[in-house]
């Protein structure tokens, strides 16, 4: 089958190229899937951006697929849960499985979800890992309810703009912080508050949040402490566990849950691919790209400022 492969000899988008890969093993609990829409994300980016190949290479070792974490596509064979010919969204297992950027995936169907006619398979691509990612660290880890004032640090990201929508869903205050040109971005998703990072420091708020939702990567807890009122969540998205912060935060009324997702989430995105039905969530795409256009999407992909998630068109492979 055709499928994205590295060359690790090279530098930047130029490490990318179509090339044939032997098609994907399907195991027990899983189904084979027609890939028609793959979301590019920090992943990616790390490939372009990363020059110690040989982590990289090691990391990834007995993988043919490397790129892809999120997806959406036909399904080609019947399984225990989906049947041949379900339209569905995914995700693949970030630390095990082959990735999804090629003609086809093997994809356990606990990571699935059934895509509805409505929604456009470059939409549905985009939903899984942003939106799940979000629900998991508001509703699950910060216990999000109705009243609560949210700040939202890297709004308009491929997962930030998934913050915002399910973050007012429930009835919170947004602040949000994003790119300069985002603002317009920023309100038609709904944010009551929206900042620059460069008009206004999150350091520089007088306000007091119920939850810190930092995406950026830019606060350490004893940074945030004094943003958070009482009983407070600061959900730290950096995997990298901060011993401080969290010695800190048992000497405190306030609370340092850390976000790590590993694999998606069929239940959480069924609730989420219900939203999208009813409009109560918008797919946040800012723009879609064929194959023959991989480079440019790469490119655009390093651009700092996004405006939700870059989805490339797999269909024609």
């Amino acid at each position: 089958m055709k499928g994205f492969v590295i060359d690790f000899n090279k530098k930047g988008v130029e490490k990318f190229m179509i090339g044939e890969v032997p098609d994907p093993v399907v195991k027990a609990g899983e189904v084979l899937i027609k890939v028609m829409a793959v979301p590019l994300s920090a992943w990616e980016l790390d490939f372009i951006r990363n020059n110690d190949q040989l982590s990289l290479k090691e990391y990834i070792k007995g993988c043919n697929i490397y790129l892809g974490l999120e997806f959406s596509g036909v399904v080609l064979t019947d399984g225990k849960k989906f049947k041949k010919g379900d339209r569905v969204a995914g995700s693949i297992d970030f630390t095990k499985d082959e990735k999804a950027m090629a003609e086809l995936v093997a994809a356990n169907e606990d990571y699935l979800s059934i895509l509805p006619e409505s929604i456009k398979f470059t939409n549905g691509a985009s939903l899984p890992i942003g939106s799940e990612t979000t629900y998991k660290g508001l509703v699950e880890l910060a216990k999000i309810k109705n009243g609560d004032n949210v700040l939202i640090i890297g709004a308009n990201g491929g997962v930030g703009s998934y913050a915002v929508q399910i973050a007012k869903n429930a009835g919170a205050k947004v602040t949000a912080i994003g790119g300069p040109s985002a603002v317009p971005f920023l309100k038609e998703l709904g944010a009551d508050k929206i900042y620059s990072y460069r008009e206004k420091s999150v350091f520089e708020l007088n306000d007091s949040f119920d939850i810190i939702f930092d995406l950026a990567k830019v606060l350490k807890f004893e940074q945030a402490i004094h943003l958070l009122n009482n009983n407070g969540v600061f959900v730290n998205s950096n995997p990298q566990l901060d011993i401080d912060s969290e010695a800190q935060a048992k000497v405190s009324d306030k609370h340092v849950p850390y976000l790590f997702v590993a694999h998606g989430s069929s239940t959480i995105l069924n609730q989420i691919i219900d939203k999208v039905t009813t409009g109560e969530i918008k797919p946040a795409v800012e723009s879609v790209f064929s194959v023959e256009d991989y480079k440019t999407a790469l490119k655009t992909l390093q651009e700092n400022e996004r405006f939700g998630k870059i989805v490339m068109d797999l269909s024609s492979f």
